[in-house]
């Protein structure tokens, strides 16, 4: 594990970057109470190198990265707007920084 200092280092960073380079989007939660939430997130399409996301959600797959701090629990069927097209979660992975949950993979299956 990392010691705090460094742990806080990489958050801070990350979460600089989402900040910087993300986009803006609409989270809508699938289940009761249907939560809504403006974020920034991670926006990537799947490429020809991606092949096992290929493989597991088909071609146009996307992935979108969430701070956990935004949106403390993700799952199948949420659903993101990003300038006026829906996206729906097929898989949400958690992601751990020193055992701490800190950012969400969120998987798009493609058309």
């Amino acid at each position: 594990m990392l010691n705090q200092e460094d742990a806080d280092k990489i958050r801070a960073a990350q979460e600089a970057l989402l900040d910087t380079l993300g986009v803006p989007a609409t989270w809508i939660q699938a289940k009761e109470p249907q939560e809504t939430k403006e974020v920034v997130l991670g926006f990537k399409s799947a490429s020809w190198r991606d092949e096992e996301l290929i493989n597991a959600f088909g071609i146009g797959a996307k992935v979108f990265t969430v701070k956990a701090s935004d949106i403390a629990v993700i799952e199948k069927f949420d659903r993101f707007t990003i300038h006026g097209e829906r996206y729906t979660a097929d898989s949400a992975m958690p992601v751990h920084l020193n055992g701490l949950l800190f950012l969400w993979k969120v998987y798009i299956r493609g058309k």
